[in-house]
């Protein structure tokens, strides 16, 4: 079951370093993670419909996020992403992926 941000304290974006995310990516599934910590107990909170920010209840630290039909949907609303995605799916890619992602979360209200 996935929390409410109602469930969990502000969101904590401090010590999510998008320099040291790790990426996967399920071709089949469409599924885009970025990770800190993997294996590490979360929860996920849905962002407007748009990805999951996986966290930590009791805290509100965040360990990483995830979309759901990245190249389906999320990259078509996210051009600025789209030319770095066909050139670089590794680290490059990560760390600007995971700044948008974040600055997302901030404007959102919920970190």
């Amino acid at each position: 079951m996935a929390l409410t941000s109602f469930d969990v304290p502000k969101l904590d974006t401090g010590h999510f370093s998008p320099e040291e995310c790790l990426l996967s990516y399920d071709e089949y599934g469409d599924i885009l993670k970025l990770s800190q910590e993997p294996g590490r107990p979360a929860t996920s909170v849905d962002v407007g419909g748009e990805f999951w920010v996986r966290v930590v209840p009791e805290s509100g630290k965040v360990l990483g996020f995830e979309i759901e039909g990245f190249q389906s949907h999320f990259l078509k609303s996210h051009p600025e992403l789209l030319d770095l995605w066909s050139r670089d799916q590794g680290q490059g890619f990560a760390k600007r992926c995971a700044r948008v992602l974040l600055d997302q979360l901030k404007r959102s209200g919920m970190a």
